[in-house]
């Protein structure tokens, strides 16, 4: 139920992400299409607006994926989680300890 709540917190920014990143392709397919630019630009963008769409998908795979393993080892989860941010904070901490 957790995992829900959380999922729903980071749903928004991802989404709004790759919103973006669609609205500029467009953007740039349009004055691409403006100007005049030829076939090989305008496939360009093409192909960069379908890659666009093959990471949103990915990402959202991989969400599901993420929620699914938080969902039936909620342990494991929390354990890698707290390792990852001692490693992290170790790190951070002889960082900025090697810079003063």
């Amino acid at each position: 139920m957790e995992v829900n709540i959380l999922s729903e917190k980071i749903k928004p920014s991802s989404v709004k992400v790759f919103e973006e990143l669609q609205k500029k392709i467009e953007d740039i397919k349009r004055l691409a299409e403006e100007s005049g630019a030829n076939e090989k630009i305008k496939a360009r963008v093409d192909e960069l607006h379908k890659k666009v769409e093959d990471m949103r998908k990915l990402a959202d795979e991989y969400k599901f994926e993420l929620e699914e393993t938080i969902k039936t080892r909620p342990l494991e989860s929390i354990g890698v989680i707290f390792i990852a941010g001692l490693i992290f904070g170790i790190l951070l901490g002889t960082t900025s300890s090697r810079r003063k």
